[in-house]
């Protein structure tokens, strides 16, 4: 995705299908990753506020943590669910921000539950 149409999402608001998340919380994470993989899929933007769609992004070190989080999360899942991820960088008046964009996509052995069996959907 380049910024354009990253910038794009971010204006059009959250949806089903588009969620924002200032930083990263596993437990939240793993409702949203389950929800739309029970659903049609959609992506998590790390790094917009999800009250204001405000960029704030990530510093290089939460990127690297987060990554490595979302993968132990994603595990967890029942069936293991598959993400995808990559970094976007967007040149604000304030510098340059990272946007960390979680891609889930809708999964094919329905229905996904979290660590304590329950079951999540949009």
């Amino acid at each position: 995705m380049n910024a354009l149409e990253l910038l794009d999402i971010i204006n059009s608001g959250e949806t089903s299908r588009v969620q924002f998340k200032q930083e990263m919380d596993d437990d939240k994470f793993a409702v949203e990753m389950i929800a739309m993989s029970n659903a049609k899929g959609g992506i998590i933007l790390v790094g917009v506020e999800d009250k204001t769609g405000k960029i704030t992004g990530l510093a290089y070190e939460q990127l690297q943590s987060y990554n490595n989080r979302l993968a132990n999360v994603a595990n967890e899942v029942k069936p293991q669910i598959f993400i995808e991820t990559e970094v976007v960088i967007l040149n604000t008046d304030e510098g340059e921000k990272r946007i960390l964009i979680v891609t889930v996509s809708e999964g094919i052995s329905k229905p996904y539950k979290d660590k304590n069996g329950a079951i999540w959907t949009k």
